[in-house]
């Protein structure tokens, strides 16, 4: 099998778009990394038959090669059962107000004619749909007593256009990514930051290809045939959040009921939101959020990511006697 994992220097020009992120966001990321609930008391409730047969207290996602046991350790610290209290949801749109998102034009150059859809999807700093409704936002639930499995150990992403269904993709740790082909194209797809075995091409027709992260972290999937093609992945401690498509809905449920802290992130850009909410029991709560985006700042940021990628290179250099370091994939730590 052909290696088409890139070792380029494309793959600078994905760090630095990241690196932009970090400033102002670097926080709110880590706190959606590692948070959850905020002590996991036993409660009395159905555990799945296959977590029962493992010895494990309570059911996880499953669909990676680590044992679940391992897991269950970091999901469920403190061995709970599945929450089975009074519990809610919330739902709400996600839109932008301020600028427009600027065009990237380093990006829009790399894709072809054949691939004009896909510059829909990449060739601005977001994607915004009719009404400034936001794409592409985290939008999660932390700060809540009780363990709340995931439902669903795979997490699926389409191929299509030369585009990934999403620019961010977000799981529990334990699910994995299958990705199929919905055109006739091949896709190469590669989760950088993890530690991964020998690439398999998502074919048409229906062959698809698994990707998945062994600890929590921010990851980022591209398609090694199309380096444009990206989608920032945060692998989690827990279940309680989703992410919005172009209409900006975003709907979690299976909430404890009480004060939780709501959290909205675009990894794209850093741009973010948190507030505190109470939840009630069988009364859904709807919860608007707007997100500013200053584009003089976010430009201010990326050169500022430029510069700072510049001296470490140049100090690599300087350690290694005047050799020019190779791109490397960008780490998974959160930033």
């Amino acid at each position: 099998m052909p290696q088409f994992r890139p070792l380029s220097a494309s793959l600078n020009a994905l760090r630095l778009q990241r690196a932009a992120t970090r400033v102002g966001s670097c926080c709110l990321l880590f706190g959606l990394l590692g948070a959850g609930c905020k002590r996991s008391t036993p409660e009395s409730g159905p555990s799945a038959a296959a977590s029962g047969a493992q010895g494990l207290p309570a059911p996880v996602a499953s669909g990676i090669p680590l044992p679940v046991d391992a897991i269950s350790r970091i999901v469920n610290p403190e061995g709970a059962k599945v929450y089975a209290g009074p519990a809610g949801s919330v739902h709400g749109v996600v839109t932008v107000t301020g600028d427009a998102p600027p065009e990237l034009p380093d990006v829009l150059a790399q894709i072809k004619d054949e691939c004009a859809p896909a510059r829909e999807v990449y060739g601005r700093a977001f994607r915004e749909g009719a009404g400034r409704t936001l794409a592409d936002v985290l939008v999660a639930v932390t700060g809540y007593d009780g363990y709340v499995p995931a439902q669903h150990s795979i997490v699926h992403v389409d191929g299509s256009a030369c585009a990934w269904s999403t620019r961010t993709l977000a799981l529990t740790l334990g699910q994995r990514i299958d990705i199929v082909s919905k055109d006739h194209k091949a896709y190469a797809p590669d989760l950088l930051g993890a530690k991964m075995p020998a690439q398999i091409l998502a074919l048409p027709g229906g062959s698809g290809s698994s990707l998945y992260a062994d600890a929590p972290g921010r990851y980022l999937l591209v398609d090694s045939l199309r380096i444009y093609s990206r989608a920032d992945v945060l692998v989690m401690k827990y279940a309680t959040f989703d992410v919005t498509g172009l209409d900006g809905k975003f709907n979690i449920e299976r909430i404890p009921a009480g004060r939780v802290t709501l959290s909205a992130l675009l990894p794209g850009t850093g741009q973010t939101f948190q507030r505190v909410i109470d939840i009630q029991p069988s009364r859904p709560l709807e919860v608007n959020i707007e997100m500013p985006f200053d584009a003089a700042k976010y430009r201010e940021q990326v050169e500022e990511a430029k510069k700072a990628e510049a001296a470490a290179k140049a100090t690599a250099a300087a350690k290694a006697g005047g050799a020019v370091p190779s791109a490397q994939p960008a780490s998974s730590a959160p930033h």
